[in-house]
């Protein structure tokens, strides 16, 4: 797919830094150092060519977070440290109203395909009927990499609120008409959720 290089109209970016770091010695995940720069500079740079309007979701390390330059929404209260879902959400509120699609990535995974948001994007506007896509590769899916249209948000907060749901991503995502797009090397959306992934190969940028 064509990669576009010019901002996108209504297009918005939340990437997600909220989580706990449980694997990570309880670190700021996002904040910690791959090749000399912090793992959420790679996320951020995949979404700054196409839009100004980007906003981090976190729940710790607030001003630090801050010093990238981009508004950090914490979770609102109802939600707090309910997973992605929270995150997302609670962000929502800081975008323009103006805004019709909204590309979410998680702060640790670096490697993803530079194309990745101008395929998404591309697919919903080719594919009118869905209102969410999300990356697949051969072996698994990858739910917390999504492009959706603003129109689910309402479904969001039902599904935060039901009491009977348990915060899944992929349960949510399958309660709307979704899209999938496969990319052939899984490598590229490897997951840094160990210390050991910052060392070594990955450090030297090999």
């Amino acid at each position: 797919m064509a990669e576009l290089t010019t901002q996108l109209p209504s297009f918005a970016a939340i990437i997600l830094s909220g989580g706990l770091g449980r694997r990570m010695g309880y670190q700021q995940k996002g904040l910690m150092q791959l090749q000399q720069r912090p793992l959420i500079d790679y996320a951020l740079d995949k979404v700054r060519p196409y839009t100004q309007h980007i906003v981090i979701s976190a729940n710790q390390s607030i001003d630090q977070y801050a010093e990238l330059g981009y508004p950090v929404i914490a979770d609102l209260a109802p939600y707090a440290l309910r997973g992605p879902l929270a995150g997302i959400y609670s962000t929502v509120s800081a975008l323009p109203d103006d805004i019709q699609f909204i590309q979410v990535l998680p702060c640790d995974s670096p490697f993803l395909p530079d194309h990745l948001v101008s395929d998404f994007y591309h697919y919903l506007e080719q594919n009118t009927d869905k209102e969410l896509v999300i990356a697949v590769t051969e072996d698994k899916s990858h739910p917390v990499i999504m492009q959706f249209r603003t129109s689910v948000i309402h479904k969001l907060k039902d599904y935060l609120d039901d009491p009977r749901e348990l915060n899944r991503v992929m349960t949510f995502i399958r309660s709307c008409n979704y899209g999938t797009i496969k990319y052939s090397d899984s490598k590229q959306f490897t997951n840094i959720n160990d210390v050991s992934l910052l060392e070594g190969d990955y450090q030297k940028g090999s």
